[in-house]
């Protein structure tokens, strides 16, 4: 083939080459070549197939927890045990997880955009991943709660909650426990409240309150009579400023509750902390009043949906797609929660829509069917956002649902989080004229996507919701999440795009499905309102585990290591793979050069800056228990610490 090419073509030589070869001759000419900046995914010459973003969403949400469980949780954790306490390192059992969580990553598996019989794989590959990380989850949390000292002076007849913050950021946030205990003979439920390791009590409230006939949970954590009438609870409480990294023990105390109070209050629809008033209106939608910058957001969080008539690997509406949305509905609100800690409002909204499209995939179907929504509002005493839990009963195919936020704000930008950065993007799109694939105003994010007019600024978050949309209007720029996309091809043949026509019912998502979102408004920009701590929180909660009350080496409140400052994101905490020593990775999220600074629990004796397969970059000087270091900006770095022995 080489021979023939040189044959026939005049001004070219192939040559059949090594990769080093060919790098080697890229670099020599690298000054000759065109140079562009951004990320380069539009489909100008190219196939880009927007719409994986969208297919099989609840996959993209089972990948997103279970990344987070491996990467926040269970392997931090499993290194805090090990370098506090010289625990074993389970190094093959997380092999194991990471390997079938990856074995998912392969492009057309998480793309979504393959056979039905490739998802029943992967969502069972999820599953066994999530499992191996919950039970070494379960048994780093054993290891360390036994040997933190939970006694307290102030302290008895109770049980010590320790609150773990799995984040490199201080957080003072409502964290939640469930408790099971046996129902007293007399069928008495005990009251209880939350309080420090001073005594101080904290605000606190029950929830999701049940009594279960015969059932006993098999827990490490407490084993409860078998067959015995069990009461099933929720406590939420303000946990506040538990360290980076760590963990503050809190105890769950035996006495009659006392009235607390906490800057929430609560009327028929509306709700009220420190930050936001939560207006909720008839049709469903919300008004959210931002009380330090004055500024109301007006008709959030409406459904909208519209035909979608490709398959996994794209959407396209008809020629005259057919939208509907929930602005003219009428809500059924109701309140579920109404605490000193938490309050809930709960909106139903039954929304038709055509049972699908018609076979010529040019219009939907007459036939309407009923398609129930309920979302769950909630805001936090003390809380900087608002959370939504949105439960939708799928009856419909061929359609792409997604929930609509009208910001008010107008702007030419979009910020969205991507691997380790956040993207700038232009809101509208380019001249597309003689592409091979149109521009859509959907994109993808990792936790969050931002709006600002530079005073105020609207952040939606997401669990594992990836495509997000950005809309110019007359009312400012629309933020959209697609919750789902619906359909049953992998391709069809009337669209440009990968026409693999290959039917793929799974992939209508019928049945019920959950959806988690937040809203976080501030001012300025998502930089100057560190909008990716409030994203992560939302996507990393605390983490409460029970136990008793005990001596050990901990003291009540510690932190495994902090870092300055707030824009290095550590993404990473685990033992290195060859030796005895602490790996902590971390990124810098701003596009500036910044110095940082690491603090550890005990002594160093060794940090090196090192490679991402842990090779030895440089050492870096150190001083007893910290170290300062610089980081570009969107750069990743990984340190490896060498500490001194256990406890």
């Amino acid at each position: 083939i080489v021979k023939y090419g040189n044959e026939k073509l005049e001004d070219t030589e192939i040559i059949h080459g090594t990769m080093e070869q060919y790098c080697a001759l890229v670099r020599s000419e690298i000054d000759k070549l065109n140079k562009h900046k951004g990320e380069l995914h539009w489909g100008r010459y190219n196939l880009i197939l927007y719409g994986v973003y969208s297919s099989r969403t609840y996959l993209k949400q089972a990948n997103a927890k279970t990344q987070t469980l491996l990467e926040k949780y269970a392997e931090p954790y499993a290194a805090f045990a090990w370098a506090v306490f010289g625990d074993d390192y389970p190094m093959p059992f997380f092999d194991r997880a990471w390997r079938l969580l990856l074995q998912n990553h392969f492009h057309d598996t998480i793309c979504a955009c393959s056979q039905d019989k490739v998802y029943h794989d992967a969502m069972l590959r999820y599953a066994h991943s999530q499992q191996i990380a919950e039970k070494l989850l379960e048994r780093s949390f054993k290891v360390i709660t036994r040997d933190i000292n939970t006694e307290s002076p102030n302290i008895q007849n109770s049980t010590a909650l320790i609150v773990f913050n799995p984040l490199s950021h201080s957080r003072s946030e409502v964290a939640t426990k469930k408790i099971y205990e046996p129902v007293e003979a007399d069928g008495r439920l005990q009251s209880y409240i939350i309080k420090d390791v001073d005594g101080n009590i904290i605000p606190s409230q029950i929830r999701n309150q049940r009594i279960r006939e015969g059932f006993q949970p098999f827990f490490w954590e407490k084993h409860l009579p078998y067959g015995k009438r069990i009461r099933e609870f929720d406590i939420s409480f303000m946990a506040d400023s538990v360290p980076a990294n760590g963990y503050k023990t809190y105890y769950l105390c035996p006495e009659s509750t006392k009235k607390t109070s906490t800057d929430l209050m609560i009327g028929d629809a509306w709700m009220e902390n420190s930050f936001f008033i939560v207006k909720i209106n008839s049709n469903g939608t919300i008004d959210l009043m931002d009380k330090e910058s004055g500024k109301v957001y007006n008709g959030l969080h409406y459904f909208e949906d519209e035909e979608s008539a490709c398959g996994e690997y794209n959407h396209y509406t008809t020629a005259n797609p057919q939208i509907i949305n929930t602005l003219s509905n009428s809500a059924r609100v109701s309140i579920v929660e109404n605490g000193p800690v938490s309050g809930t409002f709960k909106i139903d909204l039954d929304m038709m829509l055509p049972e699908g499209l018609r076979d010529d995939l040019q219009t939907r179907s007459d036939k309407l069917v009923l398609c129930p929504i309920t979302t769950y509002v909630t805001l936090n005493a003390g809380s900087r956002a608002v959370n939504f839990r949105t439960v939708v009963q799928n009856n419909a195919k061929d359609h792409r649902l997604r929930v609509r936020f009208p910001t008010g704000i107008s702007s030419e930008y979009v910020h969205a989080e991507g691997q380790f950065d956040v993207i700038e993007r232009k809101i509208q799109l380019p001249d597309a004229e003689g592409w091979v694939e149109k521009p859509l105003p959907d994109n993808a994010n990792q936790t969050f996507v931002n709006v600002t007019d530079l005073i105020n600024g609207f952040t939606l978050i997401n669990k594992g919701l990836v495509e997000y949309s950005a809309e110019e209007s007359e009312y400012g720029v629309i933020l959209s999440l697609t919750l789902l996309r619906a359909v049953g091809w992998i391709g069809r043949e009337y669209f440009v795009t990968a026409t693999y026509k290959i039917p793929t019912p799974d992939a209508q998502c019928l049945g019920e499905h959950q959806f988690e979102y937040s809203v976080y408004t501030h001012e300025k920009t998502w930089e100057d309102a560190k909008a990716w701590q409030i994203a992560h929180s939302f996507n990393a909660p605390f983490e409460v585990v029970e136990t008793s009350i005990h001596a050990g080496k901990l003291p009540n409140t510690f932190s495994l290591f902090t870092i300055k400052p707030d824009e290095l994101v550590v993404s990473a905490i685990k033992k290195a793979e060859k030796d005895d020593a602490l790996i902590i990775r971390l990124y810098n999220v701003s596009d500036r050069q910044v110095t940082g600074n690491l603090t550890a629990f005990t002594s160093l004796k060794g940090v090196w800056k090192v490679n991402l397969l842990e090779e030895t970059l440089e050492e870096i000087a150190y001083s007893e228990d910290s170290f300062s270091f610089n980081v570009r900006g969107y750069e990743i770095l990984t340190l490896k610490l060498k500490l001194d022995k256990p406890l």
